[in-house]
């Protein structure tokens, strides 16, 4: 059995709400220009708090990349430098975690650009996984799980209510290189390891064979994997938004504190999720997304 870490959904919930009012203190203190939008506007105004399984907070803003990393750049927190966005997160916090994306909007005539990398499937597809698969084998330097992760998975056997949110649960760590292996224990019964429940039955036995080989041979195999195999490619594309959207704004209110939201926030979601945008949906990807183009 992996290490064991005692956990509250709510307790959770807070430490991430708490950790983006603070980021929007330092961007205020900063008189940054930046608004809510993407999933924490539609939480905002669906229902007026985020989307239980969301762990990603959303804002936006035509600041440049380099005046923001000055900013967030200390030892507070994890920053991820993107194309198209700033990643935050607490540097100290592993299990449970939420994210800040700052979304860098790129103005382009009547239009704004937000870029979005999308993965070209190449001739390779079967040994890319066999190298995914390998490189989960390695043995964890560290435990690192988001919030969202623990919530979808426990939304397959229990509705996501205040009760399941109050109660203790115990996240096991599991045996793979891999965030979503994991085990939850809720009042003594154990759920399976995530990540080998969520694949095929041959993958998971080929996993389970692969972990009991001697390091020094998975390493042997990975490393001429990575040698024969191109790096992935990615195409850009983006998302455009009518530059219209983001020349008024009003005040709305999310997790306790004020914020601006373009005023038309009905239209961008209307824009960005299609017409269903009002109805709850677990399973949203980011591919579903509309108003994406190649130029």
């Amino acid at each position: 059995m992996g290490k064991e870490f005692k956990i509250k959904l709510v307790d959770l919930k807070n430490e991430g709400t708490n950790f983006f009012k603070e980021v929007v203190q330092t961007l205020d203190s900063k008189q940054i220009n930046f608004w809510i939008e993407y999933g924490s506007l539609l939480g905002a105004i669906r229902s007026g708090e985020t989307i239980p399984w969301d762990s990603e907070f959303d804002l936006g803003t035509f600041e440049s990349q380099d005046d923001l990393k000055k900013i967030f750049d200390n030892k507070k927190y994890l920053v991820s430098m993107e194309p198209n966005r700033l990643k935050l997160r607490p540097r100290n916090k592993n299990i449970g975690f939420f994210s800040i994306d700052i979304h860098l909007h790129e103005l382009n005539g009547k239009y704004t650009k937000l870029l979005f990398g999308s993965k070209v499937v190449n001739n390779y597809k079967i040994l890319n996984k066999f190298k995914e698969l390998i490189s989960s084998v390695f043995k964890k330097d560290s435990f690192n799980i988001r919030y969202s992760t623990i919530v979808r998975e426990l939304a397959k056997y229990y509705e996501l209510n205040n009760t399941l949110f109050e109660k203790e649960l115990i996240i096991i760590n599991g045996k793979f290189n891999h965030e979503k292996s994991f085990m939850i224990k809720v009042d003594d019964k154990i759920y399976p390891d995530v990540f080998l429940s969520n694949i095929k039955w041959y993958r998971r036995y080929f996993l389970l064979f692969l972990y009991y080989l001697p390091n020094w041979i998975i390493r042997l195999i990975f490393i001429l994997l990575k040698s024969i195999l191109p790096e992935e490619r990615y195409e850009n594309k983006f998302q455009t938004i009518p530059v219209e959207i983001y020349q008024k704004f009003r005040k709305i209110k999310f997790c306790g504190i004020e914020l601006n939201a373009p005023k038309r926030s009905e239209d961008f979601l209307l824009l960005v999720y299609g017409s269903n945008w009002r109805t709850p949906n677990m399973n949203f990807s980011r591919s579903e997304m509309k108003n994406i183009t190649n130029d």
